[in-house]
């Protein structure tokens, strides 16, 4: 098997864990939204650790700490990171699962809203089509429903400023994904130890609480290793259709195991934002194309010459 399939699969299962987390997160009635999100982020730093171990990553994490520029921007990202996490589980624990698939399609619009916010990044005119349709979506289902998407929209915005702050700054995934649950071990610590953190932080909590926290932890470290691996040795097309298959699973699970319909406006919305992320994905084709079409005439252009 040649290193961009091993890359291929590695991406694929690392969005079909993410797009099967309803299911799990779903389970975890037992405990509150902050106990939940805390034991997350203990046990996630606890599986780093091995992996940085033993693959003798340390160094990239030394060098992390050693920066204060870097610290600060990664206390910043870690703070989006928490309260996506937050968000997240709370939207799983108030069964609002179409909401999470819908702020996971808008956020490649989202992010390249802020691109051309915060880094003067053009729009493309596919993009500018892509937003247009991603707004005229919002309108219609709030004037059909009264209400709007909060969640979706808080979702893929703290998204979109992680994937901002995460794009400036030069770290590697693991290292900046372990320094982020490093630098927030004390709040996690004092939610859970020295608040009214329920019955989590004592032995009266089943072994079953217990390795279902755990689990949290691992399945937070493996899709992103996964991914992490796959995103180097798969081309960015491939990734850019791939990465559809987490929110479609969500989807999916929402309207078939969990019992979250959609309701007539919502379901037009979905629509026109799936349009407006084929146009996207086609454009992305196109540019691939073309860039193949145009690096193989410079080369018959250099043969002749």
């Amino acid at each position: 098997m040649t290193e961009e399939k091993k890359g291929f699969w590695a991406a694929i299962a690392s969005l079909t864990i993410w797009g099967l987390y309803p299911l799990y997160f779903s389970r975890l009635t037992f405990a509150s939204d902050y106990v939940i999100v805390c034991w997350r982020l203990l046990w996630t730093v606890i599986f780093l650790a091995l992996f940085i171990a033993v693959g003798r990553k340390t160094g990239k994490l030394i060098e992390i700490f050693r920066s204060p520029k870097t610290s600060l921007a990664l206390l910043l990202s870690g703070s989006l990171m928490f309260s996506c996490w937050y968000c997240y589980i709370a939207g799983v624990t108030r069964g609002m699962y179409l909401d999470l698939s819908m702020s996971l399609y808008l956020n490649p619009v989202m992010n390249m809203v802020f691109g051309v916010v915060f880094l003067h990044e053009r729009f493309s005119r596919a993009g500018k089509v892509a937003a247009a349709l991603c707004l005229l979506a919002l309108v219609i289902l709030f004037a059909m429903s009264g209400t709007l998407p909060t969640l979706a929209l808080v979702m893929s915005a703290l998204w979109g400023l992680y994937t901002l702050v995460r794009k400036i700054v030069k770290v590697s995934a693991i290292a900046g994904l372990m320094a982020e649950n490093i630098i927030f071990i004390p709040v996690a610590v004092f939610i859970l130890f020295f608040t009214d953190g329920e019955h989590f932080t004592n032995p009266l909590a089943t072994p079953k609480e217990w390795v279902m926290l755990m689990i949290a932890g691992f399945i937070t470290v493996v899709p992103m290793i996964l991914y992490t691996y796959g995103a180097r040795r798969v081309k960015l097309v491939t990734l850019g259709f791939i990465q559809y298959i987490e929110p479609s699973m969500g989807f999916i699970i929402a309207c078939l195991f969990l019992g979250d319909t959609p309701s007539v406006a919502k379901m037009i919305a979905f629509i026109i934002i799936w349009t407006a992320l084929a146009i996207l994905s086609a454009e992305s084709l196109l540019e691939k194309k073309t860039g193949h079409l145009m690096r193989q005439r410079k080369d018959r252009k250099g043969f002749i010459s």
